[in-house]
C-alpha cells in the first residue's frame, strides 16, 4: 500500500485527508480521514453522508469489511502509508503544531 496524495487539514482532531494505492486491488481508495486526540490516531473509511429533512445527518461507509479485524489491519496499513509519504514529503505537521479550529460535521 502508498499513500498517493495527502491534504493537511488541521481541524479538531482531524489531521488531513489521504489517498492510498493498494496494489493488490489494483484500486485507488480516496477520503480516508486520519484523526488524532489524546495520543490516539485512526483513520475513517470513506463516508456518504445522508441528510433528510427533519432528521440528524447520518454517514454510511462506502467500504466496509466483514471482519473488524480486516479493518484494523487495514487502516493500521493506512496510518504506515501516510507516515511514510509524510516524511517523504515534510507535509504532516506534529500534533503540538495542530490547531483546533472549526468543527467538522463527523
Amino acid at each position: 500500500m502508498e499513500c498517493t496524495h495527502y491534504i493537511e487539514i488541521n481541524r479538531e482532531s482531524c489531521l488531513g485527508m489521504a489517498t492510498v494505492y493498494v496494489k493488490d486491488w489494483k484500486a485507488e481508495v480516496s477520503g480516508l480521514f486520519l484523526f488524532q486526540k489524546d495520543g490516539k490516531r485512526w483513520v475513517n473509511l470513506p463516508c456518504r453522508e445522508v441528510k433528510k429533512e427533519g432528521e440528524k445527518t447520518k454517514y454510511y461507509k462506502q467500504i466496509s469489511f466483514p471482519c473488524k479485524e480486516d479493518e484494523t489491519k487495514f487502516t493500521e496499513m493506512v496510518k504506515t502509508a501516510i507516515d511514510v509519504h509524510a516524511k517523504a514529503t515534510s507535509v504532516l505537521n506534529p500534533v503540538e503544531e495542530v490547531e483546533e479550529k472549526e468543527e467538522l460535521p463527523f
